[in-house]
């Protein structure tokens, strides 16, 4: 790794040349920026001042090449990160759309909870009718078939028959 004297050094590193896809590479220089920044607040609030260029090209230049692969591995867990959360809230999205247009769809189609009611009602009462009706005509069919007036003219007409 070449050694790093401003944060165009850490870009090149991290974004221009790296193997890495370029917004992992973006991500990781933004990390390593970060650091820049809170140690120019460390030195701030130290010694009352901001440092120097001088001073920052000292920092980037005691910066480890841990630094970046550091960077690089935050980037990369954080990129996997947001893509497993955007990924799983469209998978939810899609779910409760599927679920829910079925839902409507169902009830679209069967129509009001008070349509229902009394359609179910009508078609019962129609029911009994016919059940009764239909039950009233084999009763009354069978009674003539079977009552004893018919029986003994059955009976005479095989006597006499035979």
């Amino acid at each position: 790794m070449k050694p790093l004297s401003n944060s165009n050094d850490v870009y090149n590193q991290l974004v221009e040349i790296s193997d890495a896809d370029w917004v992992s590479g973006l991500l990781a220089f933004s990390i390593v920026e970060e650091q820049r920044i809170d140690w120019i607040e460390h030195q701030k609030e130290a010694t009352g001042s901001l440092p120097s260029d001088e001073d920052i090209r000292k920092w980037y230049s005691q910066q480890p090449e841990g630094v970046l692969i550091k960077a690089k591995e935050e980037a990369e867990n954080a990129l996997d990160d947001l893509f497993e959360e955007v990924f799983n809230t469209a998978l939810q999205q899609e779910r409760d759309n599927i679920r829910n247009s079925h839902v409507i769809a169902e009830i679209n189609r069967l129509g009001s909870f008070r349509t229902l009611f009394w359609r179910n009602i009508v078609i019962t009462v129609i029911s009994f009718f016919v059940f009764t009706g239909l039950s009233i005509l084999i009763i009354l069919g069978l009674s003539q078939l079977f009552s004893d007036v018919s029986i003994i003219d059955v009976i005479r007409f095989i006597i006499q028959e035979g």
